[in-house]
Formats: structure tokens, sequence, C-alpha cells
């Protein structure tokens, strides 16, 4: 018997891989506050602010042109989500999610500019929602790697 080995690489899926960031835990059902602060400077003018808040491959809450852009918000989040513009003159681009459910888990991110000719800002966290009972918790933000599958056989 001649012993053949045939490697095959794909890329199936994504895992997940942690890396230090903030988690937030939170109960189905309530209000959660996403943290983003940003280093405030002076000359503030609501015109140049662009905040989006997401989701990988979701828009959660945008805001630019001195409103908030409703018509790219993914539907899940319609009517749940607050920005509050009277703060963002300190820095602040908090988001407020009301009434989260389980599949309000997962990692978000807050990309701000708050003042012309900044840098942008960007916040990652992740959101553990949890229902009755225990729920196992992995701390840090989750980011994709791609997941491989070696097949072998033998002739």
């Amino acid at each position: 018997m001649s012993v053949r080995a045939v490697l095959a690489v794909t890329v199936i899926s994504c895992l997940p891989a942690l890396r230090g960031s903030t988690m937030i835990l939170a109960d189905a059902g309530t209000d959660v506050l996403l943290p983003c602060n940003v280093q405030h400077q002076g000359g503030f003018n609501l015109l140049d602010v662009t905040i989006n808040w997401e989701r990988p491959d979701t828009i959660v809450c945008s805001f630019y042109h001195g409103s908030r852009q409703l018509e790219h918000q993914d539907e899940r989040f319609r009517g749940r989500t607050q920005l509050f513009p009277n703060k963002f003159s300190k820095g602040n681009a908090s988001l407020l999610l009301q009434r989260v459910n389980l599949a309000d888990t997962g990692n978000y991110s807050c990309n701000a500019v708050l003042w012309a000719n900044t840098q942008l800002t960007v916040h990652t966290m992740f959101l553990q929602v949890t229902g009755n009972g225990l729920a196992v918790t992995l701390l840090g933000a989750v980011h994709c790697l791609p997941a491989i599958l070696l097949l072998l056989w033998y002739t």
C-alpha cells in the first residue's frame, strides 16, 4: 500500500480572536449606554461632526451634516438609538441603545470626528446581552481570523 498525502487548504469560516477592549454587559429589555469619548478642543461646529456607530456590515446610528442620518440605519436599530448632540462639544459621542435584546450581542465600533481637521477616533467594544439564566462571557473585542480546513487522505 502506498501512502500519498494531499493537502488542501481552504478558508471556510471566521473564528473569533480576542484582543483587549471594552466589554459591556446588559440584561435583555434594558437600555445600555455604549461609551465613546473623544479628546475635545475649542472651536466646535455641529456641521463638522461625523459619528458612525457600526456593527460588522451594519449601520447602527449615524450623525453628519448637522443631523442624524436614518436612511442607512439597519431596521433592527430603528427607534432604539439615541445620541446626545448637546454633549458633542465636550467630546461625548456615546450611544444609548434602548430595549436591548439577545440579537444585539456582538461587536460595536464608534467612529467619530467632532472637530474639523482632526483625526478619526475609533472605539470598539463588545456588548453581551443576557436573558434569564447564566451567560458565558469572553472578555475583549472579537476580531475575525480565517479558519483553515486541512484535508488529508491515503490511497
